[in-house]
């Protein structure tokens, strides 16, 4: 079952380590078995060292990336924590809405800046631990694609 659904996980910052490249690559390539579309895109650091310039500069670059229409949903350590069997039926009710595009955005060293947050209709946790965005981007993929084979009725989330 194809949901008519596009994601993009949008990221500051590149993956560093190949594990997690190697890892984000091959759930992209199985989601693509599940979903219209799905991508990474990742915005340059801003390589400022003062906190706030850093995040208004992150922030300019992710809001103008994201289209007016998207549904956008932000990871971050104090948000919403759900299980993948929830994870999955927030994707499908989305799909159901009639929500065509989701992002999900991914800070970098410093977090999101707050027009970014702002933006979100969503803020979930991966986890009450802070992490490093490279294993946030691997983590979130992981999920998205163990929720496609909930709602396909799969068994990989057993």
């Amino acid at each position: 079952m194809k949901l008519p659904l596009k994601i993009t996980l949008l990221v500051v910052g590149k993956p560093k380590k190949s594990f997690v490249r190697e890892g984000v690559e091959i759930y992209l390539q199985r989601l693509k078995h599940y979903l219209v579309g799905v991508e990474v895109v990742a915005v340059k650091d801003s390589g400022l060292r003062n906190l706030g310039e850093a995040l208004r500069e992150e922030g300019r670059r992710l809001l103008k990336i994201i289209p007016p229409e998207a549904h956008v949903i932000v990871l971050d350590e104090r948000g919403q924590e759900v299980s993948s069997v929830e994870f999955s039926a927030m994707l499908r009710q989305l799909a159901e809405e009639g929500k065509r595009h989701i992002f999900f955005v991914i800070g970098g060293a410093y977090g999101l800046a707050p027009e970014v947050k702002k933006r979100a209709r969503q803020t979930l946790a991966l986890s009450r631990l802070t992490l490093p965005h490279d294993l946030a981007l691997l983590l979130v993929t992981e999920q998205i694609y163990r929720a496609m084979t909930i709602i396909s009725g799969e068994g990989y989330h057993h």
